[in-house]
């Protein structure tokens, strides 16, 4: 009884702690139960960029909820227990000498000022940063703040921590560890950390004004963390990154290339087009099994539906983002051929009773490929400036672009910044049908 009264009571007195570790560990498993992806490390790439992973294109392109997120995204059962104890290790003893609500900013403060640190770093670059051990790191930056402010070096396990970060960053010249979110994590724990105390010693006859001078320092934090980020995101970025989840789509139903088209996809039309050319139309007929030899169905009825639905969503954000009038005129093409093929695979694949206009579906699709076509005048052999939504259609990605020096200004720190927000976009696909669990 009382070995279990003593477990107790270091539970509670590190409560904080013990709550981060339940969240990263239900962020890590909840997954699991959706995404096939769980744990395939041939998928491990886009898995972690679908849940929240800090990629620095994407990042830098309107997500900076990535910068939150990637602290509980965790790249396999390993990484996810590392972590944790280490959290544990430290987090459970640094939280009995700073007030909880500090101990909490400094966590996810310094998560966020490493993975910042982590994406202009990396920002020529596709690697995906995620993981809880910069927020750790800086954890372990308060500590030391707080025992050279006090000067309570000797009753505190500061050797064994410099040991430990010592290694850390050791260990990431020769492994694949981010030493650049553990340093942002350190630096930004060590001065919030160093702060805090030194206000709190200060004024530690006033806790009104402590807590005034505390939230204020973190108030300070985020307003710098936030004047980064802005000074390094991409002009235009989330637009960009809407764009071209629209093209995505649009290959896949065979307005690209023909190695863009997805398998299965032209048994499917070809069943789909006999049915309209028919006095007595049904559709539904085309939802067999047996319809492919190579291609099961489902996985198609699954990708379908739910791309083309995407599709309409995405190209309505969209006409919010490019007000231009041919760029309008492109997008309600493009949205008109969305909406076309939603109903269409409706008609197919569900229960509902829905009618297709053959003539208004033809008509879509025609308007669809002759702006396909235009588009497609673009030339392959030499080197274009990407400056439309469009033009991603037929360029080649691969290509050298031709920048003028109003193209690098508009871009500042990236130099390549639309062909890495589309390779970035290209990573996070699902490489299958579907990953969503049945």
């Amino acid at each position: 009884m009382k070995l279990q009264g003593c477990l107790v009571a270091a539970l509670l007195q590190a409560r904080v702690t013990l709550i981060l570790i339940v969240m990263n560990i239900i962020a890590f498993s909840v997954p699991g139960f959706y995404d096939i992806r769980f744990l395939d490390t041939l998928a491990q790439g886009s898995y972690l960029i679908n849940w929240g992973g800090n990629i620095s294109a994407l990042t830098f392109s309107g997500e900076y909820w990535r910068l939150l997120s990637s602290q509980f995204v965790h790249a396999g059962i390993v990484h996810l227990t590392m972590n944790m104890l280490a959290l544990w290790s430290i987090g459970s003893v640094l939280e009995r000498y700073i007030p909880r609500a500090t101990y909490l900013a400094i966590y996810l403060l310094s998560g966020v000022s490493g993975g910042l640190l982590s994406a202009v770093y990396y920002s020529t670059t596709q690697i995906v940063s995620c993981g809880a051990s910069a927020a750790i790191i800086g954890l372990a930056g308060a500590f030391l703040a707080y025992a050279a402010v006090t000067r309570n070096i000797q009753n505190l396990p500061v050797k064994n921590l410099l040991m430990s970060l010592l290694l850390t960053f050791g260990a990431g010249m020769f492994l694949p560890l981010d030493n650049m979110a553990h340093l942002g994590g350190l630096v930004f724990g060590f001065v919030s950390g160093g702060a805090v105390v030194l206000v709190s010693r200060v004024w530690q006859a006033n806790r009104m004004l402590t807590a005034a001078m505390s939230g204020g320092i973190f108030a300070l934090s985020i307003a710098g963390l936030w004047g980064v980020y802005n000074h390094f995101s991409v002009p235009g970025g989330a637009g960009q990154v809407k764009a071209v989840k629209v093209i995505n789509i649009l290959r896949m139903a065979g307005l690209g290339d023909s190695a863009s088209v997805m398998g299965g996809l032209n048994d499917l039309d070809t069943c789909i087009q006999t049915q309209l050319a028919t006095a007595t139309l049904n559709l539904k007929s085309c939802n067999r099994r047996d319809l492919s030899d190579n291609f099961d169905i489902r996985w198609i009825e699954k990708r379908l539906l739910n791309d083309f639905a995407q599709c309409r969503l995405l190209v309505a954000d969209l006409e919010q983002i490019y007000p231009d009038k041919e760029e309008q005129r492109r997008l309600g093409i493009v949205k008109d051929f969305c909406e076309a093929r939603e109903q269409l695979y409706k008609a197919v694949f569900t229960q509902e009773i829905i009618s297709v206009d053959a003539a208004k579906l033809h008509e879509a699709d025609r308007r669809m490929r002759n702006l396909a076509d235009r588009i497609r005048l673009l030339s392959k052999d030499r080197p274009v400036v990407i400056r439309s939504i469009f033009d991603y259609f037929y360029t080649s990605q691969n290509d050298s672009e031709v920048e003028d020096a109003e193209d690098i200004q508009s871009q500042g720190v990236f130099n390549d910044v639309r062909n890495r927000v589309y390779k970035a976009v290209q990573e996070s696909r699902c490489p299958y049908y579907s990953c969503t669990k049945q």
